[in-house]
């Protein structure tokens, strides 16, 4: 499957928020609007400049760009949650180990 085309996406929302390409070309800081109509004729675009027109649209053009993929992503904290189970769960290894230590001290659990 192929990626969609950035430029088109970019032109939509340009149309959906009534926005011309000379409005964005000053909201971005360039000389001339032809800049942005070389950018919508584009099918990808680097990400500082996909960065920079989300910034500018108040739009996260990157996340409405993966939208557009039909795959199931992991929640955005999974790796962290992961992660943050795997430490505790070897705390817990190792506080199983000292409790055993301390019962054989102790002589809890001697028949």
């Amino acid at each position: 499957m192929a990626a969609p085309h950035i430029g088109k996406l970019i032109r939509k929302i340009l149309k959906d928020q009534s926005i011309t390409n000379a409005s964005l070309a000053k909201k971005l800081g360039l000389k001339s609007p032809k800049s942005i109509t070389v950018y919508l004729r584009r099918p990808s675009l680097q990400a500082d400049i996909i960065w920079n027109i989300s910034m500018a649209l108040h739009r996260n053009i990157f996340r409405e760009f993966a939208n557009e993929m039909d795959i199931q992503m992991p929640p955005k904290n999974s790796y962290t949650t992961d992660k943050k189970l795997i430490e505790k769960d070897n705390r817990i290894a190792e506080l199983e180990k000292e409790l055993s230590i301390y019962k054989e001290i102790v002589g809890v659990g001697r028949r």
